[in-house]
């Protein structure tokens, strides 16, 4: 039972490996370059945020850029919002979908 299982779990990751490099690599080289990138546009970015007015640095959670460090957590309600209605849209859409009322053809 474990051969079969260990030859079903290597299948599945080699069928997986072309999407495993299709993201990686790209994400790799984009992690790169923004490493490589920030020190040039570090000080561009200070300038931008000093001009933020405050009340949006603070919805935000937005400090100032003279590191890359993360230093806690961020308050961002905003995108707490927008978590609660997506997931109140998903809850919905699963309700629809489970109670059969899917598609315009029903609405009417």
């Amino acid at each position: 039972m474990s051969a079969q299982l260990a030859a079903l779990v290597g299948a599945h990751l080699s069928d997986r490996r072309r999407s495993l490099l299709a993201w990686g690599v790209p994400l790799g080289l984009w992690s790169a370059f923004i490493v490589i990138i920030f020190p040039s546009v570090e000080g561009a970015l200070s300038k931008a945020v000093q001009s933020y007015p405050p009340a949006l640095k603070e919805a935000f959670g937005i400090g100032e850029l003279t590191s890359v460090e993360f230093k806690g957590t961020v308050k961002n309600p905003t995108k707490d919002y927008i978590r609660q209605l997506t997931l109140r849209e998903l809850g919905s859409e699963i309700r629809a979908l489970i109670l059969g009322d899917v598609g315009p053809s029903n609405s009417q």
